[in-house]
């Protein structure tokens, strides 16, 4: 048995749940698609046409996709398009985009413009002072103890003078990292902060160390009219284009001979969890998945059924774009379910790597301090 085996076995004899990729070293790749993505017949790229197909037919009977990529190995390996939706057109992002916040706030601490994901928002944004103990996790992890009202906030935030007006009317109404509750006003102080401290805008921050490097060149991140990017959602962009955000996080923060991310930032922004112990990492959700869906998938989602997801066991990335409003976790599974039994056992092999992904699931997951 090697190494890697043991260390697996371990584990699982101590009853520890962890990610396949935590053993696994840099995936060499014979090209980065930081101009254009390759394509790949599907079993080029170790999945069946045939099953694929599957999928095609399930999207086509479905009447509010607009746009799905599949990538595996670093190809495109199916690419399919409804309703007048094309490879260039662009689709909103909804709050896929506080996964590109995570990100970016990520890029900010390897450089050094914030301290740690645990230095308080005060220290470097004064006018949290009034937010005793509220740090950059907090925030990441949707737990600042903000009062939320979700009618009413919504609408505030559309009538807002300015996003830092709107956040100046928030209040702590518990002890921040007490308790995870989903809404827009974290997201948006990492904004402001981030602009405070580099004099930059979210957006101009992640495409000039970000985005850019991976090819995106074509974005829009809705801003107000003080230049402060929108943290929680406004991303604009094509669907090739959010495959290449996924695909720096499958590649663990690493693109072209670069690391523009640190390994363990990306490890821990898509496996940590929330104080009450919510599917919720720091703007990314790994909500566990049934089999035969391998354990260690991760996404960014947005309503409408705005989709990133990576899994990095079986080095895949699915990119959804649509404009259903009341998408269903049943449609989820269904859609995944279908692309994960499209992938071929590996030669020489006794199970195939969607095997390999069941013997974690009923094993229970610890939370690892690594950042």
């Amino acid at each position: 048995m090697n190494s890697e085996k043991l260390s697996l076995a371990v584990l699982c004899l101590l009853g520890i749940s962890y990610p396949f990729s935590a053993f696994a070293g840099p995936t060499k790749r014979d090209y980065w698609p930081t101009k254009a993505w390759k394509s790949s017949k599907p079993e080029g790229q170790g999945m069946d046409s045939a099953k694929l197909k599957r999928v095609s037919a399930f999207l086509k009977a479905d009447q509010a996709t607009k746009g799905v990529v599949i990538v595996r190995g670093g190809y495109i390996v199916g690419e399919y398009y409804f309703r007048g939706f094309k490879a260039t057109d662009s689709h909103r992002s909804a709050s896929v985009a506080k996964s590109f916040t995570s990100a970016v706030i990520g890029k900010a601490i390897a450089n050094g413009d914030i301290k740690s994901a645990q230095q308080k928002v005060a220290e470097i944004y004064p006018p949290a002072k009034d937010f005793k103990g509220l740090t950059i996790e907090h925030l990441l992890t949707m737990s600042s103890g903000f009062a939320w009202r979700t009618k009413r906030d919504k609408t505030d935030i559309l009538l807002a003078e300015s996003y830092e007006s709107y956040i100046k009317t928030k209040h702590l109404s518990h002890r921040p990292g007490r308790k995870f509750i989903y809404k827009p006003a974290d997201p948006m102080l990492l904004s402001l902060t981030l602009k405070h401290v580099t004099g930059k805008s979210l957006r101009d921050y992640g495409e000039e160390h970000l985005f850019k490097p991976i090819g995106i060149n074509t974005m829009t991140w809705r801003s107000d009219s003080k230049n402060v990017t929108h943290g929680a959602g406004g991303v604009t962009m094509s669907p090739r284009n959010y495959a290449r955000f996924g695909y720096l996080y499958l590649n663990k923060g690493h693109w072209d001979g670069k690391q523009l991310l640190p390994e363990q930032w990306v490890k821990r922004s898509t496996t940590y969890q929330t104080p009450d112990k919510k599917s919720y990492a720091y703007l990314w959700w790994h909500r566990r998945p049934k089999a035969p869906i391998p354990a260690d998938m991760y996404s960014a989602r947005g309503s409408g059924g705005q989709r990133i997801i990576v899994v990095p066991s079986l080095d895949l990335v699915v990119i959804r774009v649509g404009d259903d409003l009341k998408r269903k976790v049943a449609w989820d599974r269904q859609f995944m379910k279908l692309i994960v039994e499209s992938v071929l056992p590996e030669k020489g092999s006794e199970a195939d790597s969607t095997s390999e992904a069941k013997k974690l699931y009923s094993l229970p997951r610890i939370h690892f301090s690594i950042y």
